[in-house]
C-alpha cells in the first residue's frame, strides 16, 4: 500500500459515484420537468385539400388554418381569424386571470403576434372556451409559429441556455483548480525528483495520486449538497426552481424590486367612491361631492347626463367574460363591473358582442333598461396607459367611445374644458391617501359598426369629454411591512418597481417600511419647457399628519366643500421643483438641489422620466445617475420595458438583483433580474426561474435565506478543500525531504566506518 491511500481513492471512488448518480437524477428530474412543459402534441382539425382533416399537432407548419381546440392545451402560436376565445396564460406569464382572445380585425399597420396580443393565441396557454361566429362557423386561427420559435419556446431556451449571471463564483472556482492543478505538477515534479525506486508502476501511482488530491473529486459532491438542500427545503415551502444554478446566486442579493398591485398589496381591489364630474361639456366644469353608491349616483335628475354617461362608462369598459355561467376577468374590472349593479350577458354573433343591461330593480320606474353591446375594443396597454371600447346603445343605436387609465394620460387625451381647475390637487389628495384612482372619460362618435373596426386608436383616442375619477382602495398584505422590515435588517435594498401613480406609490411604500416615515420625499417627473425635456422634482407632502385627520386610506368623508377648498394648479403651496436639463455629456443640474446636505430624503421618479434618464446615461457610468439609482426607492408608472432597463441599470452599478412580481406585466424583469420569482399558482411557470405558489412575499426571504445557507456551504466546501490541500502539498514534499535527508545521513555514515 503506498502513503495508505487505497483506502481513500476506494471512499472517493464510492462518493464519487453514488454524487454523480444524484446529480445525473436531479438533473434528469429536472430537464424531464422542463420537456413536461415544453413538449406537448394533440390531435388538431387542419384545413387542408379544400377539407378539415385531424392531424398531430406535430405536423402543423405556419401558414396552416386549423380550428382552435376546446378545453386543451395550445400546441402553437396562432392568429385568431374568426370567433374568439377565453385562454389561461398561467403557464407563460404566471398570471392566473383567463384573457379574452378577440378575431383579428383589419389593421391599419402590420400585425405583431408579440405586440397584438388581444388576437394571438400562445402555444401553452390552455383554452378554456371557444366562442363560434354563428352556428353554421368554427372558430379558427392560422398558425404563425411553431416549435422553439413559439413565444413559449424562446421561454424554454432561456431556461435551458440562460445568460451567464454576473458572479465571479463559477469563473473563480476554475481559477482554483487551476492554480492547484499547477501545484500539483509542480509537486509531481519533485516527487520524480526525489523519489528512491526505479518501480516504474510505483512512480505513475505516486504521480497520479498527488494529481487526483489536489484536484480533488469530491468536489463536486460537496458543492452539490447545500444546492441540493436548499431545492428540497423550498419545494416544501411551496417554492419552485426551474434553474438550481440561480440558488447560490440568491444569497449574494443585494437589492430587491417588488411589483406593487398584487405583491406588496392585494389583489382585490374595493371601490371607495366615485367623483364625477357637474357636465361633460360646460366650461368651468367641477367635480361633484363624493359618492359612496352608484344607484344614488344614476339616478340624481339634475345630473343625470353626466352620471349615466359615468355608470356607462364603468359598466362597458372592461375586458370581462363568461365561462360556465361565471364572470372571469381581471379583478379591477371585475369589481369596477359589480359596482354597476347591471347584468352581464354574452350573444354570440358575427360581431361577437357582449351585450350588458342594467337590472329592473335599479332602474327608474319611468325608463326602460338600458342596454350597451361592445362592438370593438381596444385593450388595455401599460404603453398607452387606458383602453377603450366601441359601445352601442340597443336603446337609442347610437355608438360612443369609453375609455379608462391612468388619470395623467386621460387629461392629456381629454377636452381642457371637460377637465376641471383643481384636477391635479384632487387627485393628489386620493393618491397621497393611498388609494388608487382610475380616470374615465367617453366621446360621442357618428359611426357605424364598420367605422368602428377601420378606426385607427391613435387618431379616435382624442377629445374626450373627461366624465371623473373611480377611487379604489388596495390595502397592503399582512406580511409586507414585516417581510420588508427583515431585507432591511439584513442589508437588502427594497425597490417598489409599479405601475400606478407616484404619490399612491410612495404612501403604499411609506405605509410598508420601504420609505422611512421620517425621510422627506422628492418626486421626479418628466417636463418639457420650450422644447427641451427636463426633469421636475418635486416635494412630496406627508399626508399622515394633522391635517385632516382622517384615517389613512380612507376617503369616504369628502364633501363638496372639502373639494372647493383644495387649490387649482396655480396656487398649490409647498412646490420645491428642480429642473434637470438635457446635456450631451452629463445631466447638469439648473440651479441648487432640492435636498440639502445631510438631510434625510428619498427619491421617486415617474416611468417617463426615468426613460429619459435612461436613454441619457443607459450605462449609469455619471455620478449623478448612480446617486439617483442609490436614493430613489420609488419608480411608479413604469411600462415593462422600463423596469427591465432598472434593473439592468441597477446590475450596472454592482448590485445584485431580485425581482417579485405576480402578473404578465413583469415577465421581462423577471428575467432580466438575477433572481426572479413569479407569484403564481401555478407549480411550474416559465415566467421566472422561481415559483411560489403563496400569494405574498414572504417567499422572498425562505429564497434569500437557503440561498445564502447554500452559498455559505459552497464557500466552507472551498476553503475546507484548499486547507486539505495545502497541508498535503507542505506534508508530502517535507517528508519526502526528511526520507532523502535520512537515507544521505545513513550512505554517510556508511562511507566513514
Amino acid at each position: 500500500m503506498i502513503f495508505g491511500y487505497y483506502y481513500y481513492a476506494a471512499a472517493i471512488l464510492v462518493i464519487s459515484i453514488v454524487t454523480v448518480t444524484f446529480e445525473v437524477r436531479d438533473m434528469r428530474r429536472n430537464l424531464l420537468n422542463i420537456q413536461k412543459m415544453a413538449r406537448y402534441e394533440c390531435k388538431v382539425n387542419v384545413f387542408r385539400c379544400g377539407e378539415y382533416r385531424e392531424v398531430s399537432s406535430e405536423e402543423l407548419v405556419p401558414g396552416d388554418l386549423i380550428e382552435i381546440p376546446k378545453e386543451t392545451r395550445m400546441p402553437c402560436d396562432c392568429t385568431l381569424l374568426a370567433g374568439g376565445a377565453v385562454v389561461n396564460e398561467a403557464l407563460l406569464t404566471g398570471e392566473s386571470i383567463p384573457v379574452v382572445k378577440a378575431a383579428l380585425p383589419e389593421l391599419a399597420n402590420v400585425y405583431n403576434p408579440d405586440e397584438d396580443k388581444r388576437h394571438t393565441i400562445y402555444s401553452g396557454t390552455e383554452v378554456l372556451q371557444t366562442k363560434d361566429p354563428d352556428a353554421n362557423s368554427r372558430t379558427t386561427g392560422v398558425v404563425i409559429r411553431t416549435g422553439f420559435a413559439t413565444l413559449k419556446g424562446s421561454l424554454i431556451r432561456y431556461i435551458l441556455y440562460p445568460k451567464p449571471p454576473k458572479f465571479n463564483f463559477n469563473s473563480d472556482s476554475y481559477k482554483y483548480l487551476a492554480v492547484m492543478f499547477t501545484m500539483s505538477i509542480i509537486g509531481m515534479v519533485i516527487q520524480l525528483i526525489s523519489i528512491d525506486t526505479s518501480d516504474t508502476f510505483e512512480i505513475v501511482l505516486k504521480c497520479l495520486d498527488l494529481i487526483t488530491i489536489t484536484v480533488p473529486p469530491a468536489l463536486p459532491a460537496c458543492m452539490s449538497i447545500g444546492t441540493n438542500f436548499a431545492l428540497r427545503r423550498l419545494k416544501k415551502e411551496q417554492i419552485y426552481c426551474i434553474s438550481p444554478q440561480r440558488i447560490n446566486l440568491a444569497g449574494r442579493i443585494t437589492a430587491f424590486c417588488f411589483d406593487k398591485t398584487g405583491t406588496l398589496t392585494e389583489d382585490n381591489l374595493t371601490i371607495d367612491g366615485y367623483l364625477p364630474v357637474d357636465s361633460v361639456s360646460n366650461k368651468g366644469n367641477s367635480f361633484q361631492p363624493l359618492c359612496t353608491s352608484v344607484r344614488y349616483l344614476a339616478y340624481e335628475q339634475d345630473k343625470l347626463s353626466a352620471n349615466e354617461l359615468f355608470v356607462e362608462c364603468m359598466a362597458s369598459c372592461h375586458a370581462l367574460a363568461m365561462v360556465k355561467d361565471r364572470v372571469i376577468g381581471d379583478p379591477l374590472d371585475k369589481e369596477m363591473f359589480n359596482g354597476t349593479h347591471w347584468k352581464l350577458e354574452e350573444v354570440l354573433g358575427r360581431e361577437d358582442k357582449i351585450v350588458t343591461f342594467m337590472t329592473a330593480a335599479d332602474k327608474p320606474k319611468e325608463k326602460a333598461a338600458t342596454q350597451l353591446g361592445i362592438v370593438k375594443r381596444f385593450d388595455f396597454n401599460s404603453k398607452l396607459q387606458r383602453m377603450s371600447v366601441f359601445v352601442r346603445n340597443m336603446n337609442t343605436g347610437k355608438i360612443r367611445l369609453y375609455t379608462k387609465g391612468s388619470p395623467e394620460k386621460l387629461s392629456e387625451l381629454s377636452r381642457p374644458e371637460t377637465i376641471p381647475n383643481n384636477f391635479t390637487d384632487v387627485l393628489s389628495l386620493y393618491t397621497q391617501k393611498g388609494c388608487r384612482v382610475l380616470a374615465l372619460a367617453t366621446r360621442a362618435l357618428d359611426i357605424d359598426a364598420e367605422g368602428c373596426e377601420r378606426a385607427d386608436r391613435e387618431e379616435i383616442e382624442k377629445n374626450l369629454d373627461f366624465l371623473g375619477f373611480l377611487i379604489m382602495k388596495n390595502s397592503i398584505k399582512k406580511v409586507t411591512e414585516p417581510i420588508i422590515a427583515v431585507l432591511s435588517a439584513a442589508d437588502i435594498r427594497s425597490i417598489m418597481v409599479t405601475g400606478d401613480n407616484g404619490f399612491t406609490a410612495i404612501t403604499v411604500a411609506k405605509e410598508c417600511g420601504i420609505i422611512r416615515p421620517e425621510s422627506k420625499v422628492y418626486l421626479g417627473e418628466l417636463q418639457e419647457l420650450q422644447g427641451l425635456k427636463c426633469v421636475s422634482w418635486t416635494s412630496v407632502a406627508d399626508s399622515s399628519g394633522e391635517k385632516g385627520k382622517e384615517k389613512q386610506g380612507s376617503v369616504t368623508n369628502h364633501t363638496k366643500t372639502d373639494l372647493e377648498k383644495v387649490p387649482s394648479d396655480h396656487d398649490s403651496p409647498g412646490r420645491e421643483t428642480l429642473r434637470v436639463q438635457q446635456d450631451p455629456t452629463t445631466l447638469r443640474l439648473c440651479g441648487n438641489d432640492p435636498w440639502t446636505e445631510g438631510e434625510d430624503y428619498t427619491l421617486a421618479i415617474t416611468g417617463k422620466a426615468w426613460d429619459f434618464l435612461f436613454e441619457e446615461d443607459p450605462k449609469s457610468s455619471t455620478e449623478q445617475m448612480k446617486m439617483y439609482l442609490a436614493k430613489t426607492a420609488v419608480f411608479a408608472r413604469m411600462s415593462p420595458e422600463s423596469k427591465a432597463t432598472l434593473i439592468d441599470a441597477l446590475q450596472n452599478t454592482g448590485l445584485t438583483v431580485g425581482m417579485c412580481g405576480d402578473g404578465a406585466n413583469d415577465c421581462v424583469a423577471l428575467k432580466t433580474a438575477d433572481v426572479g420569482i413569479s407569484l403564481s399558482d401555478t407549480e411550474a411557470s416559465v415566467a421566472a426561474p422561481f415559483t411560489s405558489r403563496t400569494p405574498d412575499i414572504s417567499c422572498v426571504v425562505k429564497l434569500l435565506r437557503e440561498g445564502r445557507a447554500a452559498l455559505t456551504t459552497s464557500f466552507q466546501c472551498f476553503k475546507y478543500m484548499a486547507l486539505y490541500l495545502s497541508l498535503i502539498h507542505i506534508s508530502e514534499p517535507t517528508r519526502q525531504a526528511e526520507i532523502s535527508y535520512a537515507v544521505f545521513c545513513l550512505k554517510k555514515k556508511k562511507k566513514k566506518k
